[in-house]
């Protein structure tokens, strides 16, 4: 018998309570697993969703967009979330997610350069006490530290004690011609500065490869003042554009992939 009733679409809600329910005589079913189940799109059906203080250790969800979703007291630890989408997502209380708001020093890619061709030259050959390479540099040991700190988190020296090593990566940069150095800045930054690699993948995702600011600035401002989010995002827009990974139109206001014309 057939009905001319139409069919009531069930939500996701429904959806995922009976995938838990089926599962209930499975050992830990992925939560990818579940999605698959449901004939779910990674990429398209978590987007503007609940899913509150979900448990995601574990997890591989490369590939998932949790684009305005409310992740509110969700668990990420030790989770696969590569090329994950956040934007616009509620955060708060989450845990296991690479720091977006991890704070970056407000150094030019110059400063970055001329401290780590200092410190692969003679008498230091790649690894120096730090006072003593500040003063080589006319500087206050004060004001090396945010230099330092910025190699240090690019992983291109390592700090040990009260000295400045570099690493195999910092060695690569010195020897490398403008090209070569850019690329390894670059690799660099997108592998150690979460905000970048998260900026560069919206870009990438957005139809013409444009973003306004506003955006990344109201993702900052849910983990910091307002100033600091500013200066958080154009210290990254800085790195970023000597590294050639994206850019920023002042007058527009909008990050892209390519310079404004």
């Amino acid at each position: 018998m057939t009905s001319d009733q139409p069919i009531k679409p069930r939500s996701l809600g429904d959806t995922l309570d009976q995938l838990l329910e089926q599962a209930e005589n499975q050992d830990a079913p992925s939560f990818r697993a579940m999605a698959k189940v449901a004939d779910l799109d990674p990429s398209r059906d978590f987007i503007g969703v609940s899913l509150r203080d979900m448990d995601f250790r574990d997890e591989d969800l490369r590939g998932f967009n949790f684009s305005r979703a409310d992740l509110t007291g969700t668990d990420f630890r030790r989770a696969n979330v590569e090329g994950v989408a956040f934007h616009g997502a509620e955060l708060k209380g989450a845990i296991g997610l690479p720091d977006l708001a991890q704070t970056i020093p407000r150094v030019s890619a110059n400063l970055i350069s001329g401290l780590l061709e200092t410190l692969a030259t003679e008498p230091f050959s790649g690894n120096a006490d730090l006072p003593v390479i500040a003063d080589q540099l006319h500087m206050e040991a004060d004001d090396l530290f945010p230099i330092s700190h910025a190699l240090q988190m690019l992983h291109l020296v390592v700090m040990e004690g009260g000295d400045i090593k570099l690493t195999d990566t910092g060695k690569q940069f010195v020897e490398g011609t403008t090209s070569d150095r850019k690329e390894i800045f670059r690799r660099a930054l997108l592998s150690y500065v979460p905000l970048a690699s998260h900026i560069l993948h919206v870009l990438q995702e957005m139809a013409n490869h444009v973003a306004p600011k506003s955006l990344f600035l109201n993702e900052l401002e849910s983990h910091m003042g307002t100033d600091d989010a500013e200066e958080t995002l154009r210290s990254v827009v800085a790195w970023a554009r000597y590294a050639e990974a994206f850019v920023y139109d002042d007058e527009a206001e909008t990050l892209s992939l390519e310079n404004p014309t």
